[in-house]
């Protein structure tokens, strides 16, 4: 939860740590980073670490791969994906950037994520 903090080096080091401790563990701890990842515009690496978090009935799974893919304009791919959301989660847009922005230290990040699910076609 460092990356939340925006400590993302030490977010990154205990994320491998705990990795090596135990590789089976919680979708959350995904979450440090992909902000991290966000925070360095490294999108390809967002989007990796967004395809590790599986949890049906909530829509993070599919809201950092969508950013992730929006900002990389790799469009065709993420229009499928938005067209799920859409369907799973309609009118979601707004609450998901309210829970981002509400939670982040650097405000960057949360623009970031919103402008890549804008750019993904998510209604903000």
């Amino acid at each position: 939860m460092f990356g939340v903090l925006g400590e993302y080096e030490k977010s990154m080091e205990y994320f491998r740590q705990s990795n090596i401790l135990n590789p089976y563990y919680s979708w959350w701890v995904n979450l440090g980073p992909i902000f991290t990842n966000f925070y360095n515009e490294n999108y390809h690496a967002a989007f990796e670490f967004s395809n590790r978090i599986h949890i049906p009935g909530v829509f993070w799974n599919l809201v950092f791969r969508i950013a992730a893919l929006g900002q990389l304009e790799r469009f065709k791919e993420v229009s499928d994906l938005t067209e799920q959301f859409d369907i799973q989660f309609p009118g979601k847009g707004p609450e998901v950037c309210a829970i981002l922005e509400s939670i982040l230290f650097h405000k960057i990040v949360h623009d970031r994520i919103k402008e890549g699910l804008q750019k993904g076609g998510v209604m903000i």
